[in-house]
């Protein structure tokens, strides 16, 4: 079932939590703490949770800045920290066969282990396109595809995005996501929180 794959993501997270004096895993974020504009936000307790966990972080200035466009590459990034993969291990993960990541060196760790998981597959003709807006039906492939629904599921019914928005809906992904076609950093903290909290 889709919601064992969550809990078997969740418990990743405790985990890594819990190890994490040890793992350094989830460094606290520098900016961790009160951010001084989501309050009254409907997603105010996602935000805050997914930038105390240093997965969606707020900027230097104390801000979140909901409502700034998330692209491909910053999903891949999220997408990565929130399965508690540490930076030790992305170091492995210094080339992708993806060939459109020139200006994002600083994202090729997150493409490729992403790439490498089966997690983002681009294209079909090797471009991640990681400067490019991710759309909502991007971004909820993304995470089943994290936690272990892959195209040959008997879970999937049906063509893409429909048969994994199905999913998604179905398991609550969307609860708090604003019903955009694009994903803006307001709504990339409740997918995210979604996916870890069901």
């Amino acid at each position: 079932r889709i919601l064992e794959m969550k809990k078997v993501l969740s418990f990743v997270l405790v985990l890594s939590l819990v190890l994490g004096s040890f793992s350094m895993a989830f460094a606290a974020p520098a900016n961790s703490g009160k951010l001084s504009d989501i309050a009254g936000s409907a997603n105010e307790e996602a935000i805050t949770v997914v930038n105390d966990l240093g997965i969606v972080t707020g900027y230097t200035d104390g801000t979140f800045k909901g409502e700034q466009a998330v692209n491909r590459a910053e999903f891949a990034a999220m997408i990565t920290r929130a399965l508690a993969i540490p930076e030790s291990a992305l170091a492995g993960y210094s080339a992708t066969t993806f060939k459109d990541t020139t200006g994002y060196g600083w994202a090729v760790p997150y493409l490729a282990f992403c790439e490498s998981k089966g997690i983002m597959l681009g294209d079909g003709n090797g471009n991640a396109m990681p400067g490019r807006t991710i759309t909502v039906n991007e971004a909820m492939t993304m995470v089943l595809r994290a936690i272990g629904l892959t195209n040959n599921s008997a879970f999937l019914v049906g063509s893409w995005p429909a048969n994994y928005v199905t999913i998604a809906k179905n398991e609550g992904l969307y609860d708090d996501v604003d019903a955009v076609s694009t994903v803006e950093r307001g709504s990339a903290a409740p997918i995210i929180y979604n996916t870890l909290h069901v």
